[in-house]
């Protein structure tokens, strides 16, 4: 359980016009929620199985349909045995930060807009509005900085979160904090620096007309 829950995250397309070796890695993730379902059942006070169990199963719900269009929509179907997995997992192990995070982040790929397509079938689901999956993105994503508060990663996806709610005064302050006040600490982190450094440089600045002959 442990070598599926953290190798299947971390693998890569070698080729993303090859079918195959998304079936493959689909299959991969499909053993671990496997596995991952049975341990909960053998032992349902362990929560590092509801640790894997969230990780696979989000990733495996992002990659249930081949089509870039469509990557959404099995999260949309698996995000309340996912959420309820995760919110036991939580209740067992209170400071491990990864499992805040993989809720926070299924949340907020589950806010559609209004007007997208993709929202009636939420609406199907019986999933929360826009607004509430953002407000829960935010908390779990704040729960995730309180239990690794050196962690780029989660304090960048934490800024997000507050800039898709419409909330910029925090979007900034996490932004700021991740590309100035917190150091890297590890070789991935300056791609979560970069990040915050082009969103603080484009996102928060107001449109002008550029009119040369006004």
């Amino acid at each position: 359980m442990a070598l599926l829950s953290e190798t299947t995250p971390l693998r890569r397309k070698k080729n993303k016009m090859y079918r195959d070796h998304w079936a493959d890695r689909l299959d991969l993730l499909q053993r671990g929620v496997d596995v991952s379902r049975k341990c909960i059942k053998e032992n349902p006070d362990y929560g590092p199985c509801y640790r894997s169990y969230v990780i696979c199963a989000t990733r495996e719900s992002e990659a249930l349909y081949y089509w870039k269009s469509l990557t959404g929509l099995g999260l949309v179907e698996n995000y309340k045995a996912i959420v309820r997995r995760g919110n036991q997992g939580m209740a067992l192990m209170p400071s491990d930060p990864d499992i805040p995070n993989a809720l926070g982040a299924l949340c907020a790929r589950c806010a559609y807009h209004w007007y997208e397509p993709s929202r009636l079938y939420s609406l199907f689901y019986g999933l929360p509005s826009r607004k509430v999956l953002l407000d829960q993105s935010i908390q779990y994503h704040k729960k995730a900085c309180e239990n690794d508060p050196n962690n780029l990663e989660y304090a960048c996806r934490l800024a997000q979160a507050y800039y898709q709610r419409g909330d910029m005064a925090n979007a900034r302050r996490w932004y700021v904090r991740v590309r100035d006040e917190m150091p890297p600490q590890h070789l991935d982190d300056e791609v979560w620096q970069g990040l915050a450094h082009t969103q603080l440089a484009t996102a928060f600045m107001k449109t002008q007309w550029n009119v040369p002959f006004a």
